[in-house]
């Protein structure tokens, strides 16, 4: 048996979740003369994604995170690995000094550290992490997006892609949080100009971009009365259209609202769409039932 199959993990026996990013492509503005992409996105994802490249985040409490444990399946078309985070946190120590024959106040390192599954299906462009405890969907997203970008600037064909990675709108759950609050007051809605073709869904906002030439489209939309709320958001186009894209992976929308007099808040960077899965024992078996619930999906 493997070391890693001896212990016992974090997931180990547990229910959890699995969520879902959408990882896009979009032409940089500019490139090089004899740059060319590589136009498998499958291709492209294993080609630039690094591994064993560390990327901060926080500050306070600051981690390092990384990738490894590449596995690329060619024939089912998908890339798995884990993704983690380490940290060392400085600790008051007495050793025995030996030769002096006296114990000595020092200072020591406590490492800690925490990892997790994840698997790549270029057929709908979505990567799907098992989610540890202490990620946020909001990090992932930042980490993976630093890493791609950065192995496309290092390529040796030259860069020509920006990488997006973006948590995806659960619409039955959005749609659950609005009936659920006394008001809805502000919404705030972040599209950003799809790649490849957009769907019917997507219109009038992603005719609006496309006739402005625009890459992103942010809008507000606030309540005239604030106990009141907003009204007829069902009805209203553009709110379909902004929750279409949201669905889709190509912007994020939040909100903020009253419950019982109190402020709530809804922002789909945190509240990606995610799967609740019996996790098994191993890390093998981890990425088995990842890469059965994409299947699925797939061919859904």
């Amino acid at each position: 048996m493997q070391g890693d199959e001896l212990l016992q993990q974090w997931f180990s026996g547990h229910d959890g979740e699995v969520v879902l990013l959408k990882v896009n492509r979009r032409p940089l503005a500019q490139t090089d003369l004899f740059s060319r992409p590589i136009e498998d996105v499958f291709d492209h994802f294993s080609h630039v994604l690094l591994l064993g490249e560390p990327v901060q985040t926080g500050t306070a409490h600051r981690r390092t995170w990384l990738v490894g444990n590449r596995r690329i399946d060619t024939d089912r078309r998908l890339l798995s690995g884990r993704v983690g985070w380490k940290k060392v946190e400085p600790i008051a120590e007495t050793l025995f000094d030996e030769k002096a024959k006296s114990w000595v106040d020092t200072v020591g390192g406590s490492e800690s550290s925490a990892t997790s599954a994840f698997v790549f299906d270029p057929d709908n462009r979505v990567l799907a992490i098992a989610l540890h405890p202490s990620f946020r969907v909001t990090t992932l997203a930042t980490v993976f997006r630093r890493l791609l970008n950065q192995g496309e600037r290092e390529t040796l064909d030259g860069a020509t892609t920006d990488w997006d990675v973006e948590p995806l709108l659960d619409g039955r759950e959005f749609k659950q949080w609005l009936a659920s609050v006394d008001a809805v007051q502000v919404l705030r809605f972040n599209a950003k100009l799809p790649n490849p073709d957009a769907l019917d869904s997507f219109e009038p906002v992603i005719g609006r971009m496309k006739r402005a030439e625009a890459k992103t489209m942010r809008e507000i939309i606030e309540a005239r009365d604030p106990e009141r709320g907003l009204q007829h958001l069902a009805d209203d186009e553009v709110f379909r259209a902004y929750v279409a894209m949201g669905e889709a992976g190509f912007g994020y929308v939040t909100a903020r609202g009253t419950q019982n007099v109190r402020p709530t808040t809804y922002d789909q960077r945190d509240r990606t769409t995610r799967v609740a899965i019996a996790f098994p024992d191993t890390w093998p078996e981890l990425i088995a039932v990842i890469i059965e619930f994409l299947l699925r999906r797939r061919s859904a």
